[in-house]
């Protein structure tokens, strides 16, 4: 069992002054996360590979924040690590962006005023609902001690049960931690019993400034199947009104990761939140995002609860392998090597895509979530029709949405291939760009992968694989190869030769079910 972790009197005193923030105690108290510390306060982190993953907001006054920031970077080059930072705020985001990071916005946090929430009025129907459907099924609210054995024991079952419910069947990393099954101080437990049974509970985490607990986050919210709907809710109202009476102002619903998705300053990468946009859409098999968001959203009514845009920082023009990387920390993504890891992710989006199409039947949406999960594998599209008992024209339709998906993300995994063979570097980045741009540009053609540069005299032949649609003849692919090369040397004129290949759609999926590429680690690819 996880013990509860041990803080030290610099951290704990600085968490208690700054700590106000949701996700702060958290932070603090999660056992895989250590601390940067400096005179200014500290900063929530833990190495692992290359990267070096921040959790929230530095620890420290508002004007030491420049500082702190600056140190931390400096640390984080000497060791040669590659910073990321989870869940920060707007102003934690830009002391990176000066530095040459990018923020993106990752989500928001779902905040209720304390001081003002009441249930009554049309903008709290749902609420209101919720609340009295659990109370007249019977469920009434009570606080427990997280120091007696039978509750550690109570709770620990329901988390169990919980779980075999969920996506992912174990504990998350970072943004949501394990649950501890000891006390933390100053946490609290509040629980729904219909009759004698606990059949749900919260855990509230609290929050801090000038020392005083100012606010609660509702951290660890678990529930058995026969607990009535609405026994959250029921819960949130009955503690929210004695953490009023105690003097705190905030209850936390925490983050909707990818939530309310803007980025209207132009410091975040665009390729991540194209990325972000389209796993918070169809990526629901990884991470029930638009279903935990549901609830948060139905509290807000633009005058006592607040949703506040939370952000991710991080570095490089093309960081979509940090962010694989970042989920499969997480515990999003199986933990195995980049390509399977893209496959995996891949698979759960386009089978959330297809599930939420408007076809007529159950049947039909299992027959196409079964298609598209054969045509990221690299099946032949012949085998997949006889399997599913489908016609090809449909399994090809299908295999052209998902190639024509994965155009937003091309570019990334066009690098991550040439990696392989170690192709780029700040020239030839710069070159394939252009060339990405160009192809994209062209309506006829639906994927681009396998681009290389090969230096020749003052300047560079380029070959590249272009996915088009199979039913295209071979003089339409010739004057489409025509248009491709003129373009590209005239647009680029360090390009001295241009070889296209063409293959039709689907292709490089092929190439990522095949047992090589999906038995690399990441090791071994390094």
């Amino acid at each position: 069992m996880t013990k509860t972790k041990q803080i030290n009197d610099h951290q704990l005193r600085f968490l208690k002054l700054y700590g106000s923030f949701p996700i702060a105690y958290s932070a603090v108290y999660d056992n895989l996360l250590t601390a940067f510390e400096s005179p200014e306060g500290f900063i929530s982190y833990v190495d692992n590979g290359n990267e070096r993953i921040v959790l929230g907001d530095p620890f420290c006054a508002p004007q030491d924040l420049p500082g702190i920031v600056k140190k931390f970077l400096a640390d984080t080059k000497r060791k040669k690590l590659s910073p990321i930072v989870l869940q920060c705020s707007h102003d934690t985001a830009l002391a990176f962006v000066k530095h040459g990071y990018n923020a993106n916005h990752m989500g928001v946090e779902t905040n209720v005023d304390l001081t003002a929430f009441k249930l009554e009025g049309k903008k709290r129907a749902r609420v209101r609902h919720w609340v009295t459907g659990a109370q007249s099924a019977g469920a009434a609210v009570v606080e427990l001690s997280m120091q007696a054995p039978e509750t550690l024991a109570l709770i620990g079952s329901i988390s169990e049960e919980w779980l075999k419910g969920k996506p992912n069947k174990h504990e998350l990393n970072l943004l949501t931690r394990p649950l501890v099954l000891d006390y933390e101080p100053d946490t609290r437990l509040f629980c729904a019993r219909v009759e004698e049974q606990i059949v749900s509970f919260v855990l509230f985490e609290p929050m801090y400034k000038d020392g005083k607990i100012v606010g609660y986050m509702a951290d660890f919210v678990r529930r058995l199947d026969n607990a009535p709907k609405g026994s959250f809710d029921l819960i949130y109202y009955e503690a929210g009104k004695i953490f009023k009476t105690e003097g705190a102002a905030t209850l936390s619903f925490g983050l909707s990761p990818l939530a309310d998705m803007e980025n209207t300053e132009n410091i975040h990468n665009p390729l991540i939140s194209t990325i972000f946009n389209v796993n918070y859409n169809y990526g629901n098999d990884m991470y029930a995002y638009q279903g935990l968001d549901a609830h948060k959203k139905a509290y807000y009514d633009g005058e006592t609860v607040a949703r506040v845009p939370k952000y991710l920082v991080i570095g490089g023009a093309f960081p979509i392998n940090h962010v694989l990387y970042v989920f499969r920390f997480i515990g999003v993504i199986p933990h195995q090597s980049y390509l399977a890891s893209m496959k995996h992710f891949a698979a759960c989006i386009i089978k959330g895509y297809f599930t939420q199409q408007k076809v007529s039947q159950p049947a039909e949406k299992q027959k196409i979530a079964e298609i598209a999960d054969e045509v990221v594998k690299g099946v032949p599209s012949g085998k997949i029709a006889g399997d599913t008992k489908s016609s090809v024209s449909l399994v090809g339709k299908i295999a052209s949405v998902i190639t024509n998906g994965f155009r937003a993300i091309a570019p990334q995994i066009e690098q991550q291939t040439l990696f392989f063979a170690g192709h780029f570097d700040a020239d030839t980045e710069k070159l394939y760009v252009k060339v990405s741009n160009i192809a994209d540009g062209e309506k006829a053609i639906h994927f681009v992968h396998n681009i290389v540069f090969v230096p020749y005299k003052n300047g560079y032949n380029l070959i590249m694989t272009v996915e088009v649609d199979p039913e295209m003849t071979v003089a339409q692919t010739y004057q489409l190869a025509e248009k491709l090369k003129e373009k590209i040397c005239k647009r680029i004129p360090e390009i001295l030769y241009v070889r296209i290949e063409f293959k039709p759609d689907g292709s490089f999926f092929s190439m990522l079910d095949s047992q090589t590429i999906d038995n690399v680690a990441d090791e071994d690819i390094t």
